[in-house]
């Protein structure tokens, strides 16, 4: 177990091409930190780098103590768990979780019982060696929940049961830290979340720093205790599930993070006698209190507005006064519980709004829904969109 620093990490692959630019990361020991972003932010290459099998530009690498820059991957103390699995189809579960460790083996040579007549020391090491590797293997297993599976060839398995294998193979391995690279994407979507919970679960018992790759937003916000958010190489955002969803820095994240993604509006922060006004077209939302202290240099100013679709309601008779925004609905798409909601805004905005199924709303119809003004966002309308009030 140990902390793994990234300080000033860059990529660049010929043809100029900047796949990571200037990363700083700290990851503390035992600490399960998760990398997500969309396709090409650079989140894999950086993992890869971590593992030694992408060579650095520039910057350093620090697995412990020891800076790994040069350090092959088989050094580096660490385990990876790819997204195809990797596993030797000739081989059974038991050879699978084990191959890695019997490669190994110092005194493998030894380990035949013709040699405790000759060197009986060197013969004892190797059965030490040998029952200390199916010790590990047979607790992995029991871990993962795969005692039955041991005599059994990848082929087989479900995926599921491969991507256990997989983990069993890392876990014996006892790293400083295990990297993972879009473990689940190859299974279906009920499987993905069983194995989420696996996977966290697995986590804390091993107990042992870990960085994980995804592109999905809700695997990085349910596995991770901090989310590092990514785009074009560089990290816009690293913090606790909870405050990239609530204090996201600025429009990437907060459109990234949440789904169905948050909803922006254009318009202008006005001061009147009661407060400070959003406008958006032919709506006029007035700004909670929580953000009108720290909105107040913004007044007369153009902002954007960011709505989650869940702080989106129908009023049904109980409509607040300035909190009301009309749309126009396109489609709606029932959900069980819940439904979504596709409209558009006055000035031809698309929205999207998550209410309950008990709600009734048709498609066409016009509906004043009620925004809850303490839990919306407000960016600036250039550049990355920088969160300002309380972000």
């Amino acid at each position: 177990m140990a902390e793994v620093t990234l300080e000033n990490v860059t990529k660049i692959y010929p043809g100029d091409v900047k796949a990571v630019d200037n990363v700083s990361l700290a990851i503390q020991d035992r600490e399960f930190i998760v990398l997500v972003g969309p396709s090409g932010c650079g989140k894999s290459t950086t993992l890869r780098m971590i593992a030694g099998l992408e060579d650095i530009t520039g910057g350093t690498i620090q697995i412990g103590d020891r800076i790994v820059n040069g350090v092959a991957p088989k050094d580096r103390d660490i385990a990876m768990v790819f997204q195809n699995y990797a596993l030797y189809p000739h081989m059974t579960v038991y050879k699978n979780m084990a191959f890695g460790l019997l490669l190994r083996r110092k005194h493998a040579f030894w380990d035949n019982f013709i040699w405790a007549l000759f060197n009986p020391p060197a013969h004892r090491k190797a059965v030490a060696e040998r029952q200390d590797i199916d010790e590990r293997v047979q607790s992995a297993a029991h871990v993962l929940g795969i005692q039955e599976l041991l005599k059994r060839r990848p082929k087989a398995l479900s995926g599921g049961q491969r991507q256990r294998v997989a983990v069993g193979r890392a876990i014996v391995r006892q790293p400083k830290a295990y990297l993972f690279d879009e473990p689940l994407s190859n299974l279906d979507a009920k499987l993905r979340v069983e194995m989420r919970a696996e996977l966290k679960r697995i986590h804390r018992t091993v107990n042992t720093t870990t960085v994980y790759v995804t592109h999905d937003q809700e695997e990085a916000m349910t596995l991770g205790d901090r989310v590092v958010v990514m785009k074009d190489g560089i990290i816009h955002q690293c913090a606790s599930p909870f405050e990239v969803y609530d204090r996201p820095v600025n429009r990437f994240v907060a459109s990234f993070v949440g789904t169905p993604p948050m909803n922006f509006l254009n318009g202008r922060l006005d001061g009147d006698g009661a407060g400070l006004v959003f406008v958006a077209g032919g709506s006029r939302l007035s700004v909670g209190p929580a953000h009108q202290e720290a909105l107040a240099p913004w007044a007369g100013k153009p902002l954007t507005i960011g709505i989650r679709p869940e702080v989106l309601s129908v009023p049904n008779g109980n409509a607040k006064p300035g909190r009301a925004l009309r749309l126009q609905v396109g489609v709606v798409e029932p959900l069980g519980d819940r439904m979504d909601v596709y409209g558009s805004a006055a000035d031809g905005t698309q929205m999207i709004c998550r209410v309950s199924s008990r709600d009734t709303i048709e498609e066409g119809a016009q509906v004043d829904m009620q925004v809850d003004m303490d839990r919306v966002h407000f960016f600036e309308t250039d550049g990355d969109g920088r969160a300002v009030g309380l972000g």
